[in-house]
């Protein structure tokens, strides 16, 4: 899968902890490991006569049949839910390993109930009480109160590096009650918290991490301990990670012994083990879509809270008026993205909040039309002029920047290069930018680009985005100065102080027709994710990866 980590604030890059030099080696290569699997009663077996077994059926081009789920992962993953090194990959790991107080329920994706069976709400929206089921951790220790509080106030600690502090709002403490009751107190209101709270913040075992450094904890990475319906199993190094089914889940013993998550960096290679049999998932490019048709792959389509926009470095000069950006896009020809890259697999958003977010997405707002004649006509208004065939801003400073993209995602290269078109239609030249993933992901997070091919997948609230476009809350480095815009502060901070929907409502309407008004970034569509299973595999439901592999314990695989 392709790494896809959620966007970082926009004024302060985040310093996320180094990547463990060495995690658990054990076992072989998954060739080898496949081979027990197949057939072996005890998963880490592995007899020469299974390895020949599985190397004549590669070399036949017979797909091995594995009782385990077979799941491609960018590169290595660090199971420190805490200060998630290595990004997507470790998100990834971390849902099948870890139980969390809440989880997004499968087809609302909206919170449901994890290791807390219930909770209330306080009428001032200050307190949240917490009741909890009987659950044990994978060495057979009670999840208690205690496990909830030391990871509440592991997350909320200044000196853990990284991690999800920022969507805990204004928590002030959390409260030990009894052994099955906590509470957590927030100095202000804070309608979010819930989904929020679903969203990556498992609950860890005090016993397993108590004295280690949460920012480095070797010890607990090389032997992670979670609540989760997987227990940890093995790692070899840059091939595969291995968990086994934890028979004491408190909802059930999972229905697949085991998932194997196979490091496969390259999309394409991905593709072709899908089609072979040899994986069960693959997040597909719309370009893939056709290719895979036909075979023995299950397409699957999800809505899942993401968008795909231009980002703008508002603080450069060419980009500072606002009627700049109204222009730019105004002549981005997004229904071509949508339609002949996108294949019609997502629709056109006028701002940051998406059609997922039900309650608060305003259908009635539309995104400004493709019309270049308009966008001219707001650069005349701005200042702009024509030189020799090149648009100058007021001062002179010609139009020359670039667009920065990352190397390998065809569908992103496409929209920039659509941009960089509808672009060149208004004087402006706009050079192409391409760049290694993680040399990208630096750049945009250091602020150290002109205009970006970017995607941002958010928890499932409006207040999801307020590190983006809420300078009051987007970091504290002035040396990362982005869009500023008080009333869009504002109105952010009026909507996280309502408890309700519908009290948030009303203040996310005037949110959104503010940030159309303001273009901040060129917001482009929502597009619907795309995924190929394995024909043999069942169960899983209509949300995003990221949400239903908290229910992977639930899927079933045919023979």
């Amino acid at each position: 899968m392709a790494q896809s980590p959620d966007r970082l604030p926009r004024r302060a890059f985040l310093k996320r902890a180094a990547a463990l030099g060495g995690m658990a080696a054990a076992g072989g290569s998954v060739a080898s490991l496949l081979a027990a699997c197949g057939g072996a009663a005890t998963p880490t077996s592995s007899t020469a006569a299974a390895t020949a077994a599985a190397t004549k059926g590669a070399a036949s081009g017979a797909a091995p049949t594995v009782n385990a789920l077979l799941f491609p992962i960018g590169s290595n993953a660090t199971p420190n839910p805490v200060t998630i090194p290595d990004g997507l990959s470790t998100i990834l790991l971390d849902k099948n390993l870890f139980a969390q107080l809440v989880r997004p329920d499968p087809n609302t994706d909206q919170p449901a109930p994890d290791l807390a069976k219930s909770w209330e709400v306080s009428q001032d929206g200050l307190t949240y009480t917490f009741h909890l089921r009987d659950a044990v951790f994978h060495d057979n220790t009670p999840v208690t109160a205690s496990d909830v509080k030391f990871t509440m106030d592991l997350i909320m600690a200044p000196s853990t590096t990284g991690g999800f502090r920022t969507n805990m709002g204004p928590l002030k403490a959390t409260n030990v009650i009894d052994d099955k009751t906590v509470q957590m107190v927030m100095s202000a209101p804070y309608g979010p918290f819930l989904t929020m709270l679903q969203y990556n913040i498992p609950v860890l075992p005090e016993h397993a991490l108590a004295g280690q450094d949460i920012n480095k904890p070797t010890k607990f990475v090389e032997n992670p301990i979670g609540a989760g319906p997987y227990r940890w199993k093995e790692s070899v190094q840059g091939d595969h990670i291995t968990v086994t089914a934890f028979d004491k889940y408190w909802d059930g013993a999972p229905a697949i012994p085991q998932v194997i998550y196979e490091i496969i960096a390259d999309v394409d290679t991905q593709i072709a083990k899908l089609k072979a049999g040899e994986l069960d998932f693959v997040m597909v490019e719309p370009s893939q879509i056709a290719s895979i048709q036909g075979t023995n792959v299950q397409m699957s389509y999800a809505n899942q809270t993401n968008y795909y926009y231009m980002g703008i470095n508002d603080q450069n000069p060419l980009f500072k008026d606002y009627r700049v950006r109204q222009a730019m896009s105004m002549a981005l020809n997004r229904q071509s993205m949508l339609q002949d890259v996108y294949l019609n697999h997502g629709q056109l958003i006028a701002s940051p909040i998406d059609p997922t977010m039900t309650w608060a997405f305003d259908k009635s707002l539309q995104p400004w039309p493709y019309d270049v004649s308009q966008a001219k006509a707001l650069l005349q208004q701005a200042g702009c002029t024509v030189k020799n065939g090149v648009l100058t801003s007021p001062t002179g400073q010609p139009y020359n920047f670039k667009i920065l993209v990352d190397i390998g995602n065809p569908t992103r290269k496409q929209f920039g290069l659509i941009a960089q078109q509808s672009w060149q239609q208004l004087g402006m030249k706009p050079q192409m930018d391409f760049e290694e993933f993680n040399n990208w992901y630096t750049q945009i997070g250091n602020m150290k680009f002109d205009t970006a091919v970017e995607w941002w997948i958010t928890p499932n609230d409006p207040n999801a985005v307020r590190g983006g476009y809420d300078s009051q809350n987007d970091g504290t480095d002035p040396q990362h100065p982005n869009f500023d815009d008080p009333q869009t502060n504002q109105l952010f901070a009026q909507g996280v102080a309502q408890s309700t929907p519908a009290t948030r409502t009303p203040i996310y309407d005037k949110l959104q027709a503010r940030l159309k008004q303001m273009q901040p970034d060129v917001f482009m569509l929502f597009p619907q994710e795309i995924r190929g299973f394995s024909s043999r595999v069942h169960g899983f439901g209509p949300i995003g990866i990221r949400d239903a592999l908290y229910y992977t314990y639930r899927w079933t695989l045919s023979a």
